[in-house]
């Protein structure tokens, strides 16, 4: 997912930004600063394979969307009752993050190979 992808995705889930719109230079301004910041977290815990500015890896680009959601709701002013959802949301989000970006995953479905 690109990048634009990722904020256009994250503008809509906020409410912020319809189909078939275009976000304002501000607004896009404000989800990439949620996203510097997302990324630079990622970045800290060894949980990135990509540059900053390069395509996020499908595997994981919704979760690090809903993480930009999160990190963006309190400038959008998203009330109380749903940023309590958004906070839950982006827990689970950062588990799979964690879990998907594991070098010693191994997805459940493969078969164990015994020598």
């Amino acid at each position: 997912m690109t990048l634009t992808e990722l904020k256009n995705r994250a503008l809509k889930r906020l409410r912020v930004l319809a189909a078939g719109e275009t976000a304002p230079a501000y607004v896009d301004d404000i989800v990439a600063e949620s996203y510097t910041s997302v990324y630079a977290e990622l970045q800290e815990e060894g949980l990135v394979s990509w540059t900053s500015t390069g395509d996020i890896p499908n595997k994981i680009a919704l979760h690090v969307g809903m993480l930009v959601v999160y990190e963006s709701a309190d400038e959008f002013s998203v009330p109380e009752p749903r940023m309590a959802r958004l906070e839950v949301k982006a827990a689970k989000a950062m588990k799979q993050i964690r879990r998907l970006m594991a070098t010693d995953y191994i997805p459940s479905h493969s078969e164990a190979v015994f020598y």
